[in-house]
């Protein structure tokens, strides 16, 4: 019975938890951090290498330094959008994911570095989809949505995976 409560406690943490989402600024993805119960913060540490060379397998080797950190820098196709004058426009882009392993939480860094059309590096950078106030300008408000639900997709995926939901 007692473990039963216990495996109750630790799903409605998780699923608590798994609802956070990443939210796109002018200066880019606030962290997502997410607890980790300590007797499984190995474990979970070791699902996130797993999940790594699973989604990642086209990719460059991820940097590791053990039992802290994980890194990958990596591209994505058709990671956002915007419309203009009846037209769809896709965007590729070359990001940075960082998690970090510390005190009982993980927390997952995402940050974009560069933005191509198609195959051709735009100069553009995340800021410049945005007001000087921080708000997303008028005529780039499917670049946030868009890019936001690329990112949670990412971070849904790792979380679940880890996990094993």
């Amino acid at each position: 019975m007692r473990t039963k409560i216990l495996l109750l406690f630790f799903f409605y943490a998780f699923t608590a938890a798994a609802q956070q989402k990443m939210v796109l600024t002018a200066k880019g993805f606030e962290p997502l951090k997410v607890e980790v119960p300590q007797n499984s913060a190995f474990q979970i540490f070791t699902n996130s290498k797993d999940w790594m060379r699973g989604y990642y397998q086209t990719e460059t080797e991820f940097q590791e330094i053990e039992g802290q950190q994980l890194t990958i820098d990596a591209f994505k196709n058709n990671a956002f959008f915007f419309r203009s004058l009846g037209e769809t426009y896709y965007y590729k882009i070359k990001y940075n994911l960082k998690i970090e392993f510390v005190d009982g939480l993980y927390t997952f860094y995402f940050r974009v570095d560069e933005i191509y059309t198609i195959n051709t590096l735009t100069k553009t950078q995340i800021a410049d989809y945005f007001l000087s106030n921080g708000n997303i300008k008028d005529d780039y408000a499917d670049v946030k949505s868009s890019l936001e639900y690329t990112v949670n997709a990412i971070a849904r995926s790792h979380y679940n995976y880890v996990f094993g939901i």
